[in-house]
């Protein structure tokens, strides 16, 4: 959904088409990418992030990573799980992303099967 979302510059202003450039040039370590890092990288502030992602939808920064790292892993994207925690994750949040995990893998088997 975000992937599709961003795909259509007119409707985003100069501060979040760099947030989508961003984004698109990041893709692949966005699981180690935090608000300060975005707001930065993408000259903004992270008030202009956060009203970025609530337009996108989201409830907060967080929640705009979490589906954006599901969706690029789903679209085929390689993201790297190898440090998907952050310190200040809950123990809920850890089991969560071992689950995301453990679900993108096996898609990715189930997809490289070949079915006789």
């Amino acid at each position: 959904m975000i992937l599709e979302q961003i795909k259509n510059p007119d409707f985003f202003n100069n501060s979040e088409q760099n947030m989508i450039y961003f984004l698109q040039n990041n893709l692949n370590s966005f699981d180690q990418v935090t608000l300060n890092k975005m707001a930065k990288e993408s000259f903004s502030s992270t008030s202009s992030v956060l009203r970025f992602c609530k337009k996108l939808g989201f409830d907060g920064f967080k929640d705009f990573k979490l589906q954006l790292i599901r969706e690029a892993s789903i679209s085929g994207q390689d993201l790297n799980f190898n440090l998907p925690f952050s310190p200040d994750d809950s123990v809920e949040d850890i089991g969560l992303h071992l689950s995301e995990i453990l679900a993108n893998g096996i898609k990715k088997t189930r997809n490289l099967l070949d079915p006789v």
